[in-house]
């Protein structure tokens, strides 16, 4: 199986625009190119690792927001898929979703 799978994390409860990334809120993860083996691999971390163009930087809800929810969408991907130009701080999940609509398919959530 050929197949290549992309993993992002997401807190749609961060205080962001919601007029800049919707519901998404703010962005806190991105793997990109996971084989199927990365994704059943008890071991596979370091791929994770290895394959993050966003480095993980969360859960980090702010002081006195209370609770948090926490999103993992696994999408499989179809094509090439376009990394978000910029800094990743400046990255917006809404607009990675609609530049890559053709090339990513959600497969799996975790919310």
């Amino acid at each position: 199986d050929d197949a290549v799978y992309h993993l992002a994390f997401f807190d749609p409860d961060a205080p962001e625009d919601p007029t800049k990334n919707g519901p998404f809120g703010d962005w806190q993860w991105l793997v990109l190119g996971l084989s199927k083996d990365d994704l059943s691999t008890a071991s596979s971390t370091d791929a994770f690792v290895k394959k993050q163009v966003m480095a993980h930087d969360g859960p980090n809800p702010p002081a006195g927001e209370g609770q948090h929810r926490y999103v993992f969408i696994l999408f499989e991907g179809s094509g090439d898929v376009n990394k978000p130009a910029g800094e990743p701080k400046s990255w917006l999940f809404k607009k990675f979703v609609e530049e890559n609509t053709g090339s990513l398919q959600p497969i799996g959530l975790n919310y």
